[in-house]
């Protein structure tokens, strides 16, 4: 191996390792996963895009000299002619001490439902911390969201040490309970954000969320969602079940899972009292449910307990973007335990009205960064909400892990504060080259365009690219010009590099390009054995999946000679063989199944009759 491709080698395992640049420690979706593989789950297929999870990791790209800088790899720097390969371009901000930047105009937005409890103080403790970096030229606002949403700290400068400490004191006060209503939320954080709105400011939202009360349940049972959900859960081994009749009056229960719409019924517990934990689910995806008017309730379907006494639960709702929780008891069996929940109506994809209040807003260039505490929030909304608004993703193992945000210039920089805005790469390979495959770009024969609205200070980006080589003519030149890249900013070229290659018989692969296309297979991995384990209720096959992955992560490892690359990764593998081998020697037969005849809902019918 050449002398500069080691040092590159040695400069990635230092990243990849964690041990090295501090900027890994914080945002990458491996960190996610492994937390649900600790925890005895599989990551949902739905919960992993390939192509963000490799863009998520931190490949320790040079510090620039400018602003930005632009790094091209290739797979090897000697192919063969027809060979197919691998191209990754590096984009990497210049950090910078914080108060050189821009003063912030910042609204903290924080979920106060009932789940963030013990996240409270942990968020105190870092804008305690964070108070010793904000400037007199910087204003903070405090909106809190549960059901409804609060300011409790209108947008003022912090040009005195009192209101600074009023500011975290009004976080401490924050009194977690309820349900978790983002759209209200949005709306009155980005209503502040114009308060003090200025030009020559960054005006920026950030969102702290850690899910809800029930999230961890559900991912354990395999409960899916989308558009609509309703989770029912209790804490004994009684046969509570769920309900739900649908406008066009279709009554989904355990008698009949699946409605004309969407809708099902995917999680049904306690048939023989084996959880003293249960939960049933019936959820709609997105774009699936119909508009109108939906009834939920709950019935005791069979004591289980030898004490029949009444038997509480709750209800979590999930309508659009808004999350409410209920609570109720059962008393009695059948019938006559029959507990109406609610009645809502679905007005339509709660992600769209959503993106509709971010629209209004970022055309006054105020951006939403979106902070995810744990496993159990919702990460696809979360990192949807940062993209359309222009701003960035942040996952956190735990709330300690604020303190990493908040207290380190360089991980608020990459949260809130944008070094360039309407950034667009272009990507020309040489002619008869074959793209094969480059999610996020826009494709056009042989060239590529990425655009990354906004690139924070501090930040990097990735991008890959497959593609496939021509039969070059035996008399043609040994070296080829493979790709010219242009970098332009509002539309201004501001760096062009060119990557050329050699044609010869031994191919000497790139040490960079090697990890990430490992890195962007092992997503793509994941994302498979979570469809074989939650779609095709195939455990085998997700663990021979699992198995494979394992093996061309090893390979991968050996042709690096780098026993501390793919550490997450490999403990990923690890944990998802040992679930699966469980779960496959140990499933019993399918749960039994309750008899329609025998139910006393009063009718056998996809119709409710009450």
């Amino acid at each position: 191996m050449k002398k500069s491709s080691l040092l590159l080698l040695m400069g990635l395992l230092i990243s990849v390792s964690g041990s090295g640049d501090h900027r890994s420690a914080v945002g990458s979706i491996n960190r996610r996963i492994r937390r649900i593989a600790e925890q005895g789950n599989i990551a949902r297929p739905e919960e992993i895009t390939p192509h963000v999870y490799a863009g998520s990791i931190d490949y320790n790209y040079p510090e620039p000299d400018q602003n930005i800088g632009v790094y091209l790899y290739n797979r090897a720097d000697s192919m063969q002619s027809g060979q197919e390969g691998i191209l990754q371009i590096g984009l990497q901000s210049k950090s910078q001490a914080l108060d050189g930047l821009p003063p912030f105009n910042m609204v903290l937005l924080v979920d106060a439902s009932a789940s963030m409890t013990a996240q409270i103080p942990r968020l105190k403790d870092a804008m305690a911390l964070f108070m010793g970096k904000v400037r007199s030229i910087d204003s903070l606002s405090l909106v809190g969201f549960n059901d409804v949403a609060s300011v409790l700290f209108p947008s003022s400068f912090m040009d005195a040490p009192e209101r600074k400490r009023s500011f975290v004191d009004a976080v401490g006060a924050i009194r977690a309970q309820g349900g978790t209503n983002i759209e209200a939320g949005l709306d009155t954080a980005l209503e502040q954000a114009l308060v003090n709105l200025r030009h020559d400011a960054v005006n920026i939202v950030v969102l702290v969320s850690d899910g809800t009360d029930l999230s961890a349940r559900r991912r354990e049972e395999g409960a899916r969602s989308g558009a609509v959900h309703a989770t029912l859960s209790w804490k004994n081994r009684n046969d509570l079940d769920l309900h739900v009749v649908t406008p066009g009056g279709e009554h989904i229960y355990y008698g009949y899972k699946k409605d004309s719409s969407g809708g099902e019924l995917d999680v049904d517990m306690n048939i023989t009292g084996e959880s003293t934990e249960p939960i049933e689910n019936i959820f709609w995806l997105e774009s699936v449910p119909t508009v109108g008017i939906y009834r939920v309730f709950v019935q005791n379907f069979k004591f289980h307990e030898d004490k029949h006494d009444p038997t509480p639960f709750r209800v979590e709702l999930k309508n659009g973007q808004v999350h409410t929780t209920f609570e109720g008891q059962t008393n009695g069996v059948g019938n006559s335990s029959n507990v109406e929940v609610c009645s809502f109506q679905y007005a339509g994809d709660g992600l769209v009205q959503t993106f509709q209040i971010i629209g209004r807003y970022k055309e006054k260039n105020i951006a939403v960064s979106t902070v995810g505490i744990g496993d159990d929030f919702d990460a696809e909304l979360m990192q949807a909400l940062a993209e359309e608004s222009h701003g960035a993703s942040r996952f956190l193992e735990d709330g300690a892990v604020m303190m990493d945000i908040f207290g380190s210039d360089v991980e608020f920089e990459r949260l809130a504060i944008p070094a360039v805005r309407n950034l667009t790469i272009e990507l020309e390979f040489l002619s008869g080259v074959e793209v094969l495959g480059s999610d996020g770009a826009v494709v056009m024969g042989n060239r590529l365009s990425y655009e990354s609205p906004t690139l924070n200070t501090g930040d990097y980006r990735t991008f890959l690219s497959r593609y496939r080589l021509p039969v070059f003519a035996e008399d043609a030149p040994r070296t080829v010009r493979l790709a010219v890249l242009t970098m332009r900013v509002d539309e201004e070229t501001v760096q062009e590099k060119t990557l050329s290659i050699t044609l010869a018989e031994t191919v000497r692969e790139d040490p960079m390009t090697l990890y990430a296309s490992a890195i962007l297979r092992f997503a793509e991995n994941l994302k498979e054995i979570g469809e074989r384990y939650y779609q095709d209720k195939d455990k085998a096959a997700a663990l021979q999946k699992t198995r494979e992955s394992a093996a061309e992560i090893d390979a991968t490892k050996r042709k690096l000679n780098g026993a501390e690359a793919f550490a997450d990764e490999s403990f990923i593998l690890a944990k998802y063989i040992g679930i699966l081998d469980e779960k496959t020697e140990t499933d019993a037969p399918s749960r039994p199944q309750k008899s329609v005849k025998s139910t006393e809902v009063g009718t056998t019918s996809r119709r409710f009759n009450k």
